[in-house]
């Protein structure tokens, strides 16, 4: 049987509360000669942050992958990795590890046999500062690839970006309810493969908002659902012990306020 823990704050906000987001990723294709193209993958990262190397070894931060939905329309050929690139000793995992900062590019070659179908797979990536990590994340990609003569110069997608222009005044306490649920998600963290420990555990996380009387005003519940046998450590852990968990709000008293319940 799993445990839920569920922390309840109230929101005050013209907008959808802005979570963590340190990276965006767009990419691309490039038709290079014949039936063979170039799938090209950028990352974004945010100053202070940093994501892993494709080369990374097992048992320690979840490499960056890009994982291709196999076909027989299509063959992937060779994966390149091109960026700001640091091999070193980090605390956080005890090992050394390759970080990725500021900007990577990774570029796939393939070659297709079929263009009625697209080529679809997701990537996924982590992301750490110096002392904390979040979530795996995974993003779906798509490429329709057009054959060669009608293929547009570039053809560039775009993900990661969340909500960046924030919902007029006026808008309604469904367009506001509507506007989270674009921004909140679930994410996984899978302890087993972020940190080499030898049995797997599973937090899920799910963030929901409740529209209040106020179409501005919102009530966020934030739950933690955890394996059987696992434990997370509380908010009002005292100092000198386990890391507690902790909620980071990003721009607060810029784009929105935390109120005490009435």
């Amino acid at each position: 049987m799993k445990q839920l823990f569920v922390f309840a704050m109230t929101l005050m906000t013209s907008w959808a509360l802005s979570q963590p987001n340190p990276v965006s990723w767009q990419w691309s294709s490039k038709h290079v000669d014949g039936n063979t193209f170039d799938l090209i993958f950028t990352a974004t990262i945010q100053s202070g942050w940093n994501t892993y190397s494709i080369h990374m070894e097992p048992g320690g931060p979840v490499p960056t992958s890009f994982n291709f939905n196999e076909d027989s329309h299509y063959s992937l050929g060779e994966m390149k990795e091109e960026g700001k690139v640091k091999k070193g000793y980090d605390k956080l995992f005890d090992q050394d590890v390759i970080k990725v900062y500021t900007e990577a590019t990774y570029t796939q070659r393939v070659e297709v046999s079929d263009y009625s179908k697209p080529i679809t797979g997701y990537l996924e990536f982590m992301t750490c500062n110096e002392v904390t990590c979040l979530p795996p994340k995974s993003i779906d990609f798509s490429f329709a690839l057009q054959k060669p003569g009608k293929t547009p110069e570039s053809q560039t997608s775009e993900a990661g970006k969340i909500n960046e222009n924030p919902a007029s005044p006026a808008a309604t306490a469904e367009e506001n309810q509507n506007a989270w649920s674009s921004v909140v998600g679930t994410e996984e963290l899978n302890v087993n493969s972020a940190t080499g420990f030898q049995k797997p555990t599973s937090i899920l996380w799910n963030a929901t908002a409740d529209v209040t009387d106020n179409p501005n005003e919102f009530i966020i519940n934030i739950n933690a659902t955890i394996d059987d046998g696992w434990n997370i450590y509380s908010m009002f852990m005292d100092e000198g012990g386990p890391i507690p968990t902790s909620l980071i709000w990003e721009n607060e008293g810029e784009e929105f306020s935390r109120i005490d319940f009435p």
